[in-house]
């Protein structure tokens, strides 16, 4: 039962319009998280309504995207400004 679980979530992950979103959601997070004073969690808030129109899995991996890649992006501008825009990032 669970392999037919598992082989039923990971065929739902190789679907072209989820990868789409997760690349989308990967670039607004980017954006979001090189911003000063931005946080992973503001960019989840923003977008999480946008989602509700989307298939399930589709806005979860949008959601997935944004939040790993805003993580990571928090280290642009404490880098090269030397502002961290969150605490994270100091």
């Amino acid at each position: 039962m669970t392999v037919s679980i598992f082989m039923t979530a990971f065929a739902q992950l190789c679907k072209p319009s989820v990868l789409l979103f997760l690349c989308l959601g990967v670039l607004i997070g980017t954006v979001i998280g090189a911003l000063p004073g931005l946080s992973a969690t503001m960019g989840i808030a923003i977008m999480t309504p946008i989602t509700f129109w989307f298939d399930p899995a589709d806005g979860f991996a949008m959601l997935m995207g944004l939040w790993n890649a805003a993580i990571f992006a928090g280290g642009i501008s404490a880098i090269l400004v030397n502002t961290p825009g969150t605490p994270a990032s100091i």
